[in-house]
């Protein structure tokens, strides 16, 4: 039975001892990116399938490592934050990732990178994701 691990621009299904990244064609999004940020979900897979209550964490690290190869992409996101406000004490929801509306899904993003970075930069990676609700 195939377990979704994302349900973005791009998805990631994890078979047994494989997952597979599929990729929609129809979004204009820099494939480089794209790629680097479902590969995180790919290296996670063994944590576990995030819910809905901790989906933020498992999008917010994938993103933050993309965001780290891309200077570009990562001054639009701290534009997004500057102009819409972090709210830490209310991280982005699982409905607002998959929002039609580009402008609600990517500042889920961009918040949901910000808070995670900012806590694994305190240390051990995994301790951190622990301490933000994933895995459970």
């Amino acid at each position: 039975r195939d377990s979704v691990a994302s349900r973005g621009l791009g998805d990631v299904y994890k078979r047994q001892a494989a997952s597979h990244i599929i990729v929609n064609p129809i979004h204009k999004v820099d494939p480089r990116f794209l790629l680097t940020h479902e590969a995180v979900h790919v290296a996670t897979a063994e944590l576990g399938v995030p819910d809905d209550k901790n989906m933020w964490v498992s999008e917010g690290y994938a993103e933050a490592i993309a965001l780290a190869a891309n200077p570009e992409r990562a001054q639009e996101s701290e534009r997004l934050i500057e102009e819409n406000g972090l709210r830490p004490e209310q991280p982005p929801t699982a409905h607002e990732f998959m929002s039609k509306d580009p402008k609600i899904s990517s500042l889920a993003y961009a918040r949901a990178a910000k808070l995670v970075g900012e806590a694994v930069s305190k240390g051990n990676v995994l301790v951190q994701l622990q301490n933000l609700g994933w895995p459970r």
